[in-house]
Formats: structure tokens, sequence, C-alpha cells
């Protein structure tokens, strides 16, 4: 409160008083917007790649306040989609937020992919002889395209402990061209589509 005060030159006097207020209506300023970040598959989850993510805002998120510093990052993240195998994507809302509680977002989108393998190499991309374990896995995007194609498909025949890999499963698609990413090995054979098949048709790491 302030109080403001006239005279005239016989020293009478007059008062009025007003109240000053400050006050901060403005946003944060977005600097830099928070960044998309695409990781390979690790078939965990890839749990560490996104908290790092998550924890920096985006990863590169920048906000500047006119009035005080920008005291809170926050942000809408809920859980991944379920697609192939472990893949998944997520599109984040970053919120920073004033002492005054105004605010402004970006977004951004964290994606865990598994890599079209072009070329089929020997040892690398087949699975190891061997006994192997089996599971039926009822769940995952795999499982919901069969189970579209297929009315009867009840899960994926899932190969367990195999060295190297993750997800192998046993799925229809039996040459190259059919099986994106699969495990297969040249034998040099052409099929009826000009695909090259592969000794290991039909198995397929997600």
């Amino acid at each position: 409160m302030v109080t403001f005060t006239a005279y005239d030159e016989c020293g009478n006097k007059a008062t009025t008083a007003a109240r000053i207020t400050i006050e901060d209506t403005t946003p944060p300023q977005i600097v830099t917007e928070a960044s998309d970040k695409t990781v390979e598959c690790d078939g965990n989850g890839n749990v560490d790649e996104l908290t790092a993510w998550l924890e920096s805002n985006g990863g590169t998120a920048v906000a500047n306040d006119i009035c005080r510093d920008v005291t809170i990052w926050s942000n809408n993240f809920e859980m991944l989609s379920d697609d192939c195998g472990a893949t998944g994507s997520t599109t984040v809302m970053f919120t920073a937020t004033d002492e005054c509680g105004n605010s402004s977002s970006t977004t951004a989108t964290f994606t865990i992919e598994d890599t079209h393998r072009d070329e089929k190499v020997y040892g690398k991309t087949c699975v190891p002889a061997g006994t192997y374990n089996v599971k039926l896995r009822n769940e995952g995007g795999m499982t919901k395209r069969y189970a579209r194609r297929y009315k009867t498909h009840q899960g994926m025949i899932w190969l367990q402990d195999v060295p190297g890999f993750e997800w192998v499963y046993v799925h229809v698609g039996n040459d190259a061209k059919a099986s994106d990413g699969c495990i297969l090995v040249n034998d040099g054979v052409i099929s009826s589509t000009g695909a090259i098949r592969g000794r290991c048709s039909g198995l397929c790491v997600l």
C-alpha cells in the first residue's frame, strides 16, 4: 500500500492511498523444444534410456521465464504402445511451470524399434542349432496381428533361452521377402516370389 500526500502553499494537505500489485501472468517461454529419440530394442523395454530421456525433459527441452526461474518440469508419460515384440513408442508432453503456476509445454516421441536386417549373415542372424524349450505367448502386437489373420490363433510359439537373441517366435513366413528382419541364412535358392529362401526360415527375431 502506498500513500500519496498533496500540500498547498499554506501547508494544508490531502492524502490518498493506492495498492500497487506486481503479478505474473506470462507463461514460461520454451527456448528449446523436446527432441524425439529412437533406440534399438534391447528386449527389456529400454528402461535406462527411456528414464534418462524423461528426466532430461525429452533430451533437450529448455524454458525461460521473465519473472523468475522455471521451478518445475513435469510430463504425462504413462506407458509405451504394445508393438511388435518389445518395441513400441510414446508421445510425451513436457510441461514447464513457474512459481506463479503459469505453464508452457513441448512434446516429443520416444520410439523403440527393431531394425530390419537387409543382409542375413551366417552365425549372426541364425539361431544356433540346439534344443529349446517353448512357451505360448498370447499377448503383444504380433499375437494380435496373427489373431486377426487366423481366427483359431491362440498365441505365438516362443523359443526360450536362445543364445544371443530375445523374442524368437516360430511363425508363418518362409523367405527373406516375407519375413522382415528374420533370422534367415541364404542358401541361394530362389522362391516362386523371387525372394531368396533361407535355411532358418520360419524363425523370427523381434
